[in-house]
């Protein structure tokens, strides 16, 4: 998957290009919001608390993907992939004729639309007036997951109908259909007109309860469901409430299939407020033994504590993450960018999880929800500056899952720790069979996952980490280089044959620079670590990584991407010896690296991908 890292990054740019201001933004600073005028942009942002997120629907309103971090499915013949939380979304509003839905977007029925996310706060704001013949009603809807409570989601819905007569609002947990499975666990070879729609399709859950009962000026709605093929149970309790004494109010539940909704009707008058607030309490099996209880409880108090006190909460838990920031004077777009960039990250990470951060974060089901190496080496550095305790869920992830690389290096015939080239939340090796020789042969991922182990050590001090946590996942990682590396007697020399480039469509090929390069730091990280902590360290992390063959070329004085390469593939990997990895080499080397990236991207105006990156 060449895309894996940019595809995460080109979703923050794609959301943040469209950014605009307002004069009535002036009071705030403008570089913390990300706005758009068009309810039919594509794709839609999301926000969530690390734990959970959600995609911003394009009318504030209506069941849209959410997405719990590390709940995984694994349906038949399929690979385990990232679930779809029942939709916890799922309002409607009816104005007397017709209800407000995707279709008013299509018929241009908005007037005066806006849509903004806050990212100081994590809000989403929504507003238009939605226009269905002679009747205008203004509708306003704020969201936000929050940063407080990690299980709770809160949506307020206010309504100004401009004319007189009967509406209606509807609030629902509902259950997604199955998707259209494919083999991808036998499936050799993908189809040429498959895109990402046909391919990372988010996994399904089944419902297995659902409740809904009225109470007073306001409803209870409960579910649980279970993702395909695993034992994990999810639960979703929602408490509902809207403005006491509404004229002609009368409401009732439904629980039937996959959802459990009230429906509140009601005589409107023009020019009148009407507000309705939605609690949102999310848990797992994994998080509480008991998570149907807790989080029905949790709404609850939820409910009592009121849409101020939860906002105001939320509010100051994000103000606490933005005490540490990324400034840049001068330039707003480019200030709102790489904010939005952090932003995001703290959306799909938080502390105390033990989860890492698949390439699309929480927005989507992209790439399955694996994890990649992205995680460790392009997500991971930020975060550690800046939030050491969000990042450390990062490498905690790699810890937790050592015994499944353990596994999987025994399983391709090597020893120590070989990481999955896409892991599940178990770290299990999930690729698609039809990317199989990036299972067995994409390893540079060994190495980078212990790069991050160091560089969390050397940024926080943590000796005691180091030896409890870090240290065995850079140890296991080195003795798997030891395994998988060949001594070449006759050149006195180590060599790291048929491998999987960083660019992938370079298969099979010996000494690629980064793969050795990286194995390389991973040995000496090993040798430093063990001396940091006084233990024993084996003399094969240094001697291989002595030896280990580097694709120098001393005539040209700068890497070739790989032993014997074509002058075809200059420049697609040897800018990243530079960066991340930072392989001592001389200014015109580098110089050259950069040269190459550059007339590649200018020859073949594909964009500077993860290879050619400008670092």
């Amino acid at each position: 998957m060449a895309l894996a890292g940019l595809s995460w990054a080109s979703a923050v740019v794609a959301v943040s290009a469209g950014a605009q201001t307002t004069p009535a933004d002036a009071a705030r600073d403008s570089t913390f919001l990300l706005a758009t005028t068009d309810p039919s942009r594509a794709p839609s942002p999301f926000i969530g608390n690390g734990r959970f997120g959600v995609v911003v629907p394009p009318l504030g309103i209506g069941a849209s993907r959410s997405l719990v971090a590390g709940l995984f499915e694994h349906g038949p013949g399929d690979v385990p992939r990232i679930a779809a939380a029942p939709a916890w979304n799922a309002i409607a509003v009816f104005d007397g004729a017709r209800w407000l839905g995707m279709d008013t977007v299509a018929h241009g029925a908005l007037d005066s639309y806006r849509q903004d996310i806050d990212m100081r706060t994590g809000t989403a704001r929504t507003a238009y007036d939605w226009v269905d013949g002679r009747r205008r009603t203004s509708v306003r809807v704020e969201t936000f997951i929050s940063r407080a409570d990690p299980h709770l989601a809160v949506i307020r819905l206010a309504l100004v109908p401009h004319s007189a007569g009967p509406m209606r609002v509807r609030f629902a947990l509902a259950g997604w259909r199955p998707p259209h499975r494919l083999a991808l666990a036998t499936l050799t070879k993908p189809q040429p007109e498959w895109g990402p729609a046909e391919l990372w399709y988010a996994g399904h859950m089944a419902v297995r309860t659902r409740a809904a009962a009225l109470q007073p000026d306001g409803a209870r709605l409960s579910m649980t469901a279970a993702p395909d093929g695993r034992t994990t149970t999810l639960a979703e309790a929602a408490a509902v409430s809207w403005t006491r004494n509404l004229p002609g109010a009368r409401a009732r539940t439904v629980t039937s299939g996959d959802t459990a909704m009230v429906e509140l009707s009601f005589d409107a008058s023009p020019g009148l407020t009407y507000t309705f607030t939605y609690m949102v309490s999310m848990l797992s099996s994994v998080e509480s033994p008991q998570p149907l209880a807790q989080a029905t409880r949790d709404a609850a108090a939820a409910r009592s504590r009121g849409y101020g006190a939860l906002a105001a909460a939320n509010a100051a838990a994000w103000q606490r993450r933005w005490e540490t920031d990324i400034e840049i004077d001068g330039d707003p777009a480019l200030q709102r960018l790489v904010r939005s960039m952090l932003f995001y990250l703290l959306c799909s990470a938080d502390s105390g999880t033990g989860l890492a951060i698949p390439p699309m974060g929480l927005s989507s089901a992209g790439y399955y929800g694996h994890v990649f190496w992205d995680s460790d080496t392009w997500m991971f550095p930020a975060l550690v500056l800046t939030h050491p305790d969000v990042a450390h869920s990062l490498v905690a992830f790699r810890a937790r899952t050592l015994g499944a690389a353990q596994e999987n290096a025994r399983a391709n015939g090597f020893r120590g720790a070989m990481y999955p080239w896409e892991a599940d939340e178990l770290g299990h090796e999930t690729t698609p069979h039809f990317a199989a020789q990036n299972a067995h042969s994409e390893i540079h991922v060994t190495g980078d996952v212990a790069l991050a182990q160091w560089q969390y050590y050397l940024a926080t001090g943590d000796s005691s980490w180091l030896a409890r946590e870090g240290f065995p996942v850079i140890r296991e990682t080195a003795n798997f280089w030891v395994s998988r590396a060949v001594y070449d007697s006759t050149r006195d020399r180590y060599d790291i044959k048929d491998v999987v480039s960083v660019a992938e469509g370079l298969i099979g090929v010996t000494d690629d620079a980064y793969t050795n390069a990286v194995a390389r730091r991973n040995l000496e990280i090993a040798a430093a670590a063990s001396r940091r902590l006084g233990v024993h360290a084996d003399p094969r992390w240094t001697d291989l990584a002595t030896k280990l063959h580097m694709p120098f070329d001393s005539a040209s004085q700068y890497f070739r991407t790989y032993e014997g390469a074509p002058d075809s593939t200059l420049g697609v990997i040897t800018p990243l010896l530079s960066y991340p990895l930072g392989v001592p080499m001389s200014d015109r080397a580098k110089r050259t690296h950069l040269d190459q990236a550059v007339r590649r991207i200018t020859e073949e105006a594909s964009g500077a991908m993860m290879g050619v990156t400008l670092e």
